[in-house]
């Protein structure tokens, strides 16, 4: 029973870590930005380097995502849709 459980607590440890490594700014960002607006669509890939992110203190690729998505809504005109995803490199 107890290594059952040990065995158990590594495994949650090693995907929660894995999990966490994705959202990580440590190598930078790859961000996927997609916008639509009148019946056309684009989608655009960027890289954002480590240090940008750090300088701005972001900690997650995520949380990047996020604040670019809402700054890009700003942006936008009324009706277009914009939607911002990133995960580390």
């Amino acid at each position: 029973m107890k290594k059952m459980f040990i065995v158990s607590a590594i495994m949650l440890f090693a995907v929660g870590a894995m999990t966490s490594c994705k959202d990580s700014v440590e190598n930078g960002c790859k961000c996927t930005i997609k916008a639509s607006y009148a019946g056309q669509s684009d989608s655009r890939e960027m890289d954002v380097e480590a240090e940008e992110l750090k300088a701005e203190g972001y900690k997650s690729c995520s949380a990047f995502a996020a604040d670019a998505e809402k700054e890009a809504k700003k942006e936008m005109p009324a009706g277009a849709s914009v939607s911002v995803s990133c995960k580390g490199k």
